[in-house]
């Protein structure tokens, strides 16, 4: 880990182990006079929890196929993703504090409630990397909550979110050989582990610090054929040998991000992205995907760029809009910049 924490990545903080998401959460949001924020983080947890049981089972009980149809994204959707974005659903309508939820796995925003109390829109990507659940490897979800600007009716989620709205909240729940969850409300990020026999998640990783840089990248090169020029000369200089500099860098990609990400962000690295021929404007959600990633990435002292700017400095456009990403140790996002950058001319 870096200077501002000497902790190893898997040195678990044994003496927070008694700390729960319900209780961590209520104080962090009491802290930013945002009470309401804890019960929604609680509802995203039982939400997890669920989906964590599912995906434990899904070989057993034959969950694993596809449906036959695609999601907004033009993704082929399988019965988990549509399990999973439904008990997401159930469980934000029944806290009644979110207005409304855009989705991965649904064309236009589901309007949950209109009446007070009801302060947050909830952006998700129910299962990601499902394509892992067949091999039985990880798989994940993302989530940002948005702050709304309105009380009551919530027809207009589109113009709240694309011009109103504040990412309040981002995190990530991995589902693995253990279950994680990893949030921020923007001035930390905490990690968390479900221990099964009570039911809960308890505070392992408090206060987690992304190292200024790293030793390994995240990037799938079977589109290396399409990429532009500076991704490529950051991927050789990545894989160049200069043992004073570290180099070279450790490959490593699952094919789900929330695995390689967790990974960067306790251990130190980068995870990419880019845009290709085939996809000019990046594969990744800015809503659901990259922006709730990118905060939780900063709050942790990263970096999350598009490889021209600061993630979240871009431009919200459609619900469902996709962008080039960059994610992990601040050092080596910037060096991605510098290539485009200097590849650009």
């Amino acid at each position: 880990m870096n200077d501002a924490d000497p902790r190893r990545a898997d040195q678990v903080d044994r003496g927070s182990q008694a700390v729960t998401l319900q209780r961590h959460g209520a104080k962090r949001a009491a802290e930013r006079n945002a009470p309401r924020l804890a019960g929604l983080i609680t509802e995203i947890a039982l939400a997890a929890k669920l989906v964590a049981r599912e995906t434990r089972h899904a070989a057993l009980t034959g969950r694993l196929g596809t449906v036959g149809s695609a999601n907004a994204s033009g993704d082929t959707q399988k019965e988990l993703d549509l399990l999973a974005n439904r008990v997401f659903l159930d469980c934000l309508a029944a806290s009644g504090l979110a207005a409304a939820v855009v989705s991965e796995e649904l064309e236009q925003a589901e309007i949950l409630h209109q009446s007070a109390g009801a302060d947050y829109l909830v952006c998700l990507d129910p299962i990601d990397g499902s394509s892992n659940l067949k091999l039985g490897t990880s798989v994940g979800s993302i989530f940002g909550v948005y702050l709304r600007t309105r009380t009551g009716d919530c027809r207009e989620v589109e113009q709240e979110l694309l011009h109103e709205s504040s990412l309040v909240a981002g995190g990530y729940v991995l589902y693995g050989a253990s279950t994680a969850f990893v949030y921020s409300l923007g001035d930390r990020v905490d990690g968390f582990v479900l221990d099964q026999e009570i039911g809960e998640f308890l505070l392992t990783h408090p206060e987690i610090r992304c190292p200024r840089s790293g030793d390994c990248y995240s990037i799938n090169t079977g589109n290396s054929h399409l990429w532009e020029p500076g991704v490529l000369a950051f991927v050789r200089h990545l894989d160049e040998t200069s043992p004073e500099a570290g180099r070279p860098y450790a490959l490593r990609y699952s094919g789900a991000l929330m695995a390689d990400l967790h990974r960067i962000l306790l251990e130190g690295g980068i995870y990419c992205y880019p845009a290709d021929q085939d996809h000019p404007e990046g594969k990744l959600r800015l809503l659901y995907e990259a922006a709730p990633l990118g905060f939780l990435v900063e709050a942790a002292g990263g970096r999350a760029s598009s490889g021209r700017g600061r993630i979240l400095d871009v431009p919200r456009r459609s619900l469902h809009q996709t962008t080039p990403l960059a994610l992990g140790s601040a050092e080596d996002v910037a060096t991605y910049e510098q290539f485009l950058a200097e590849a650009a001319g």
